[in-house]
């Protein structure tokens, strides 16, 4: 029996070919700006657990040094630490990154897990210079 190619199935599976095509073509990239993003938070997250401030504040962005200096850095983690007890691990959870009309970015929901309490960050990176780097964090 022959099968009939109608307009409509010959739309449809068009349509697949191009979103599979489309879907081939952008996910090796999309992987790789994960993994990148993922390694440089690493980076950071390495640095702040052994409370090598001078190596974490050096993976933040310009817009992030600009806004908070080194000293107000540097007091921010040690008063966490006071209250919460040493810095542990970070838990990342849910991650993601973008490209948006002015670059790359990344969003990391993680626990930033101290010796008495875990707490609720969410990092956003900014890919500059062909850098990941730590654009802005907050306590959610």
């Amino acid at each position: 029996m022959k099968t009939r190619w109608t307009k409509g199935r010959i739309a449809i599976v068009s349509t697949i070919a191009i979103i599979g095509a489309v879907t081939i073509a952008v996910a090796p990239a999309l992987f790789w700006q994960l993994h990148e993003a993922r390694q440089s938070f690493g980076k950071f997250s390495s640095a702040i657990i052994a409370k090598n401030y001078r190596a974490a504040y050096a993976l933040t962005s310009p817009e992030l040094q600009h806004t908070t200096d080194y000293t107000a850095f540097v007091k921010l983690h040690d008063e966490l630490n006071s209250r919460f007890g040493d810095l542990e691990r970070i838990d990342v959870g849910n991650y993601e990154v973008k490209e948006r009309s002015n670059g790359w970015y990344g969003t990391m929901e993680a626990d930033m897990v101290f010796e008495h309490t875990a707490l609720p960050f969410t990092f956003t990176l900014k890919k500059e210079n062909n850098r990941w780097q730590i654009y802005s964090y907050h306590q959610d």
